[in-house]
């Protein structure tokens, strides 16, 4: 019976809409890791091309001097593996820190603060501030800075939405945080770590919507 539900669970998975990419972000964390990511790509790639470029002059030099290839340029050893590496990790060092220290408070006082319980396998929503209590939704104003506080009744569960913002795990007996800003739409949450056999299924759905809407939502919620 178990094997039976697993293979619907997966099967179901299957015809639902993914999370999106880390490459289409649609707020303010995500964005700063996407121009990272991108970052990183252009400079990995740039090192391969000038890589490949000097390794092929050094064979085609090697071979017109003795019809044999030899690798006997040290120049190419300290140039490709110390000079370049030198410059380029420091940067991509730097870049990432000053990313971490941006990202590790929100740029404004949150407009709104949030409480995001885990279970196996649903999602438990609670706005403090309005009295209001939903399941496997988030319904933010869009634009505006939302605090979540991230918590797991039962297993570790890791909360990611790819087009809004990084993973952070949601453990028992722990509170963790995580801010967002997102722009108008809908965006799928996954748990990122298998929780059980309905892993696949463990999604969640974050709306950023008006503020105008967002205030008629929450009286509506309140009736």
């Amino acid at each position: 019976m178990r094997v039976r539900l697993a293979a619907l669970a997966a099967l179901t998975a299957a015809c639902t809409p993914a999370p999106g990419s880390i490459l289409d972000p649609a707020g303010t964390r995500a964005a700063r890791i996407a121009e990272l990511t991108w970052l990183m790509t252009a400079l990995a790639a740039a090192v391969f091309a000038l890589v490949a470029g000097l390794l092929t002059l050094a064979i085609v030099r090697a071979l017109r001097r003795s019809g044999a290839a030899r690798f006997s340029e040290t120049w190419l050893i300290v140039a490709g593996g110390i000079v370049l590496p030198a410059v380029i990790l420091p940067v991509l060092w730097v870049r990432t820190l000053i990313d971490m220290r941006d990202l590790s408070q929100p740029p404004e006082p949150p407009a709104l603060t949030v409480e995001v319980t885990a279970r196996q396998w649903s999602y438990e929503v609670r706005y403090p501030d309005h009295g209001i209590t939903v399941t496997n939704e988030l319904r933010i104003p869009a634009e505006r800075v939302v605090l979540m506080r991230l918590r797991s009744d039962d297993v570790i569960h890791s909360f990611w939405a790819p087009r809004l913002f990084d993973k952070m795990d949601m453990i028992p007996g722990r509170t963790n945080e995580r801010w967002l800003s997102a722009r108008p739409g809908s965006y799928l949450v996954q748990c990122s770590e298998f929780c059980g056999t309905w892993h696949a299924l463990h999604r969640f759905e974050i709306n950023a919507v008006s503020q105008a809407d967002f205030d008629r939502w929450v009286v509506e919620r309140r009736r």
